[in-house]
Parts: C-alpha cells; sequence; structure tokens
C-alpha cells in the first residue's frame, strides 16, 4: 500500500514521523506496513475476546451489537487470528477512530469503540488461496488426462501395426507352404508317369 503523507482522507491515517526500532509488521493481507520503516504510521494490537463491545451493521445494513475482535477478524476476513502480536496499523483507520490531540507530536490513542474500515481486504485471503489451489489441481489433471489419453491411443497404434505385419507373416507363410505343396506334386507326377513308361518286362533271353 502507498503511502501518500496525507492525514486523516480515504487513504488511512498517518502522524508525524516518529522513528521506531520495532519490527511490528501488519497483520491485514497484502499490506506490507512495517513500524520500522514506515515511521508516520501507528500500529495497534487486535482487542482481546471479550474485552469490550461494538454495534455494527450487518450485510443487511441492520446495526447489531457484536464483541469488538470478533469485529475486527470480520473486518480484515479472518476467521480467526490466533497470534497475540498481530497488529493493524494505522491506514485501515479514519480520523474519526482517533481521539487525536492538538499537539502535532501527542499520544495516538485510538477509540474503544473502532473497528478497521479502510484499505481492506475483499475476500478471506484464505479462501482466494483455496481457489487458487483448486485451479491448479483442476489443470494438474487435466494434464494427467491428456497424457493418459495420448499414450493409450500411440499404444493402440502400435498394436495395430503389429497386427498387420503378423498377417502379412501369416499370407507370406501360406505362400511358402502353397508353393512346397506345389513342389511336391509335380515331382510325384514325374515319378509316376516315369514308371508308366517303363517296359512291363525286362528283356530276357531267347532259348
Amino acid at each position: 500500500m502507498e503511502h501518500n503523507g496525507k492525514i486523516g482522507d480515504d487513504s488511512g491515517m498517518q502522524f508525524s514521523p516518529y522513528q521506531s526500532k520495532s519490527k511490528v509488521c501488519c497483520c491485514v493481507y497484502d499490506c506490507h506496513s512495517y513500524a520500522k520503516t514506515h515511521p508516520r504510521l501507528c500500529f495497534h494490537k487486535l482487542p482481546k475476546i471479550g474485552e469490550s463491545k461494538v454495534k455494527i451493521k450487518n450485510m443487511f445494513d441492520i446495526e447489531e451489537e457484536l464483541d469488538r475482535r470478533k469485529a475486527w477478524e470480520k473486518a480484515l476476513k479472518w476467521p480467526i487470528i490466533s497470534s497475540t502480536h498481530a497488529c493493524v496499523c494505522s491506514l485501515h483507520f479514519c480520523k474519526k477512530d482517533y481521539m487525536l490531540s492538538d499537539f502535532p507530536s501527542g499520544k495516538r490513542q485510538l477509540r474503544k469503540s473502532a473497528v478497521p474500515s479502510l484499505n481492506l481486504p475483499k475476500q478471506n485471503p484464505k479462501k482466494k488461496q483455496n481457489a487458487l489451489n483448486r485451479k491448479l489441481r483442476y489443470e494438474e489433471r487435466c494434464n494427467k488426462k491428456l497424457q493418459l489419453e495420448t499414450s493409450t491411443s500411440a499404444d493402440t497404434n502400435g498394436k495395430a501395426d503389429v497386427s498387420v505385419n503378423d498377417d502379412i507373416d501369416c499370407i507370406n507363410e501360406n505362400d511358402c507352404g502353397n508353393e512346397s505343396a506345389s513342389a511336391e506334386t509335380s515331382t510325384v507326377d514325374e515319378t509316376i508317369q516315369s514308371r508308366e513308361e517303363e517296359p512291363l518286362f525286362k528283356d530276357q533271353t531267347i532259348q
């Protein structure tokens, strides 16, 4: 999120620079604010569960009373924030959420009824990640299915080629067998003819 130096507008609250050595960062999804590198921002810990209640409008624009911690989690699109050190920076609060001092360097105190309302995620980051994971799994399944179909098609073509070759070999073998049988038949016929041409009686000596 960009920090434009304006105070109290729709981009969130920023204050007079205060250099901090803290390593605290904002827990709001896609917000990259750090206390050490953003001295004009103020960081606020999440309220404790059961500490206080606030009135907010639900999706039907009806005002309802809700635990302040739950209201924060709902605004941040986090179902449960388990960390006790989670903080939200002032970019997510408007001017009316603060009790401002007349002095520029005065304490940046957040009102007990304040709930983050600016620069918030549009959907649950976890749901967004789950949707992305589902998409990746779907694409992976499609790729595997395509590879399987390609492999099956290749195997089928290979088996068809082998079958054709076997048929050709079988035809060739039959031709060879027929030629051999024809040769044997011809030899038998020649033998019979030769025997028929021989004289019935051999020459005998006339006495």
